[in-house]
């Protein structure tokens, strides 16, 4: 029988409370299920942009942060971005952890931190290079950002198919509370 101790214990030698707060949510992860609170999957339903930075190998935040287009898919958030960007190279290097906040605040470079205090959540990061992966993002990217898409989806799909371009999956491991 799974007790609240035993699921506690389980995250936490997962890792996933090591400086969270304690969210019950995070322990679904344990069940299959999506371990994301209502507020932040709903922020990604509605929200045109994430905030990344990838989280270096000492635990704190890389100096590379930014706002980019993503699409939900109710288990991962996909972004495709240039393969030489360096939330690309941040993945190939083995820098896969990374916090993401939901929401719109503009230019993250213009916004005084702002982002910070959208729901958030941890994540692990991977490369899509398969066939299926492209096809679903690239039709997702198209439903979201139907008048930005008929500037950029020539340049997405020639890219993901020439390699200028790569898919990130980002699979949510934790959610955080604003950390400001």
């Amino acid at each position: 029988m799974t007790t609240r101790r035993s699921l506690i214990k389980l995250t936490g030698l997962a890792g996933l409370t090591t400086g969270l707060h304690y969210n019950p949510s995070l322990a679904k992860r344990a069940f299959g299920t999506p371990i994301l609170s209502e507020l932040v999957a709903s922020a990604l339903k509605k929200s045109p942009l994430v905030y990344l930075t990838p989280i270096r190998s000492d635990g704190r935040e890389s100096s590379c942060q930014s706002e980019v287009w993503f699409v939900w898919d109710d288990n991962d958030l996909l972004i495709v971005t240039a393969s030489k960007s360096w939330r690309a190279r941040a993945i190939t290097n083995g820098l896969s952890r990374t916090r993401m906040w939901v929401g719109d605040e503009g230019v993250w470079s213009d916004n005084q931190g702002a982002y910070r205090n959208l729901p958030g959540f941890y994540a692990e990061a991977s490369i899509d290079k398969s066939a299926r992966g492209h096809a679903q993002v690239l039709k997702a990217m198209g439903d979201k950002y139907y008048v930005q898409w008929l500037v950029w989806q020539s340049r997405f799909e020639n890219g993901l198919a020439d390699g200028t371009r790569v898919l990130l999956r980002y699979r949510p491991a934790a959610e955080f509370t604003s950390l400001n």
